[in-house]
């Protein structure tokens, strides 16, 4: 799935080491907690929120 998806997000945090939960779907209390753990770690705005900028992040840390 694309990064822009949060199953194509779940499962790049889940390769970076970030999410260990399940390909959901859903944007739950552990998928916003490894985005924010991420968002932290490149520098971003800790927020939670799969946004633009953690999108391209993701792309650049993981690919497509």
């Amino acid at each position: 799935d694309q990064v822009s998806e949060v199953t194509g997000a779940q499962a790049r945090l889940g390769q970076l080491g970030y999410h260990d939960g399940p390909i959901s779907g859903e944007l739950d209390d552990a998928t916003a907690l490894a985005l924010w753990g991420f968002q932290l770690r490149e520098g971003l705005a800790a927020t939670g929120e799969l946004d633009a900028a953690t999108q391209a992040a993701l792309r650049r840390s993981y690919g497509m």
